[in-house]
C-alpha cells in the first residue's frame, strides 16, 4: 500500500446528539450499510461467475506463472471483477434516495471497502473466510474520500 504524502490522524469523539441528530445519523450509516451490502453481492456475485467459467478452470492448470496471472487478468477483465468495476456499478446509487444521506464520496470509498474484502476472500490462499453482508446497525462509522 501506498504511503500517505501528509501526515493523516485519527481522533475519536463520543457524540451526545438531539433526537433528530441521532435520526440523522442512524439514517447515514444506514444508508452506507445497504450500499455496502449491494456492492458485496455484486461483487461476490461476479466472483462465483468467474469462478464457475471454464476459462477458470483452463487456468488453473496452467503451469506456467506469466501465462497464468495474463489469464486471470484477463479473467477478471472478462467478468468485471476490479475495484473501478465496481465503483462504477456503485455510482447508479448517487442518483437514489441514498444520496440525501451519504454523497457520491462515501459510495464510491464504501464500494472499495467491499471489493477490498472479496479480494481478501479471492486472494487470501484459503486463509480468508467468505465476506458476510452487514446487519442491521452494524455500520458504526463511514468513511470518505474527503473531509466533508
Amino acid at each position: 500500500m501506498a504511503k500517505a504524502k501528509t501526515s493523516s490522524f485519527v481522533t475519536e469523539i463520543e457524540l451526545l446528539p438531539t433526537g433528530k441528530q441521532a435520526k440523522k445519523l442512524r439514517a447515514k450509516f444506514e444508508a452506507a450499510r445497504q450500499v455496502y451490502n449491494a456492492c458485496l453481492g455484486e461483487i461476490l456475485r461476479r466472483l462465483d461467475l468467474m469462478r464457475q467459467s471454464r476459462d477458470w478452470k483452463r487456468a488453473r492448470m496452467i503451469k506456467v506463472k506469466k501465462e497464468k496471472q495474463a489469464a486471470y487478468k484477463k479473467l477478471r477483465e472478462q467478468f468485471g471483477f476490479g475495484e473501478y468495476d465496481l465503483k462504477k456499478w456503485a455510482n447508479q446509487f448517487t442518483h437514489t434516495w441514498i444520496n440525501q444521506h451519504i454523497k457520491s464520496n462515501t459510495v464510491a470509498k464504501t464500494a472499495q471497502t467491499a471489493y477490498k474484502s472479496a479480494e481478501e476472500f479471492l486472494y487470501g490462499a484459503g486463509q480468508r473466510r467468505r465476506p458476510r453482508f452487514r446487519r442491521k446497525g452494524d455500520i458504526r462509522a463511514v468513511d470518505g474520500r474527503t473531509r466533508s
